[in-house]
């Protein structure tokens, strides 16, 4: 009897709260994806390719054979290193309940899996980090008179070769207060989309299609301090070449730190760029620092290097700039009696697993998930800084 009713409760509980992951999962609706039923454990990985340019030439009519062209596909590995799990009890009362159809699923069964979507969501939208395109001044809130910063982050990922397809904007709540009284969005007249003043919808405008994401990061920017100012240190480098990945600063007095996602700027150079590492100063230098994209002019020793100070990082991005691999974990050959499902959404593809547990005269219900994050074109995805 006691398991003819827990399978009663567990299949109904299991059905609503997939959906509630479904409703929630924004971000992950919105990049490259890779789910899979296949059982995987966690630090397994995943490749994605990303393919080589091609280039198009004459042809020359020729009884001699030529050979194709050449093609260099490239591997982005990413590690399904978040094990992430939710839990919530029911009591015997509870589940008679909701076995004989008198009592309502409770809301702690949807709200588990609405934070595991945010949780997957707020790591999605961590891997800014490896995003050094940038537009927009740090602590200012971006829309509040004009488009501007749309137009130049569309020019950002057009020079930048990113699809005109499938392009997204995810900005925060304070962002969308603006844009949705720019007149662009706002007259009929001009947006062509009634739903905006109907609905309050932002939909697709200007290329983009708008999402407001509550979990949109804020970037806190290393300690940096030199003589030459807050936030600056000077290139310790006469030779630093394009393409060059990494270097040394000094300063007349240095302190602090420069922390990986810092966005800084040279001296001479448009170019912003994102630090892959944390360096601390040390006898009024810092050694190693690396970041992205390789230097595209040459820097001059001594030449000021600037880092942006704290900033909200809404994101304008291409959908494969960002991916997210999910992977079953399966059910164990040993349960010790308790009761595991697992089951794909047939919507997202996203696999799931409940496992249903006696303890304390109550019933634990505890889902996990194992998933991987990764930036894998960050070449794609522009900052637009709040």
């Amino acid at each position: 009897m006691a398991n003819t009713l827990t399978s009663a409760v567990v299949d109904k509980i299991f059905a609503q709260s997939i959906l509630a992951f479904r409703e929630n999962a924004q971000t992950p609706r919105n990049v490259q994806t890779d789910f899979s039923a296949q059982v995987a454990q966690k630090g397994d990985t995943i490749s994605f390719t990303k393919g080589d340019s091609r280039t198009v030439s004459d042809v020359s009519p020729s009884n001699t054979p030529l050979s194709g062209e050449d093609s260099t596909l490239t591997n982005v590995t990413l590690t399904l290193n978040q094990w992430r799990k939710c839990s919530f009890y029911l009591t015997d009362k509870q589940m008679a309940e909701i076995a004989d159809g008198v009592g309502t699923i409770p809301l702690q069964a949807s709200e588990s899996l609405k934070a595991l979507a945010n949780d997957v969501d707020t790591k999605l939208l961590a891997e800014y980090k490896d995003v050094y395109e940038y537009s927009g001044t740090a602590g200012t809130t971006p829309f509040a008179s004009d488009t501007s910063l749309i137009s130049e982050a569309k020019r950002k990922l057009s020079t930048n070769l990113a699809p005109v397809t499938d392009r997204k904007m995810f900005i925060d709540e304070f962002a969308q207060e603006n844009v949705e009284q720019l007149a662009a969005f706002r007259d009929v007249s001009q947006s062509a989309d009634e739903s905006v003043i109907r609905e309050g919808v932002m939909g697709r405008k200007f290329g983009f299609e708008w999402y407001m994401n509550q979990n949109i990061p804020t970037h806190t920017h290393g300690t940096l301090s030199g003589t030459t100012g807050d936030n600056d240190a000077l290139i310790n480098n006469a030779s630093v070449q394009v393409g060059d990945t990494s270097i040394n600063l000094d300063d007349t007095s240095l302190t602090g730190t420069i922390v990986q996602g810092d966005i800084f700027t040279v001296a001479g150079d448009t170019q912003t760029y994102t630090a892959t590492n944390t360096v601390t100063a040390s006898g009024n230098a810092i050694t190693g620092l690396t970041f992205s994209p390789a230097a595209k002019v040459a820097w001059a020793d001594d030449a000021v290097l600037t880092i942006k100070t704290d900033h909200v990082v809404n994101l304008a991005f291409q959908k494969n700039a960002f991916a997210l691999a999910i992977r079953s974990l399966g059910a164990p050959a040993v349960t010790s009696g308790n009761q595991i499902l697992t089951a794909v959404d047939p919507v997202t593809g996203i696999p799931f697993r409940l496992e249903v547990s006696r303890q304390n005269k109550q019933t634990l219900f505890e889902y996990d998930i194992l998933f991987g994050v990764k930036a894998v074109n960050p070449e794609h995805a522009v900052r637009i800084a709040g």
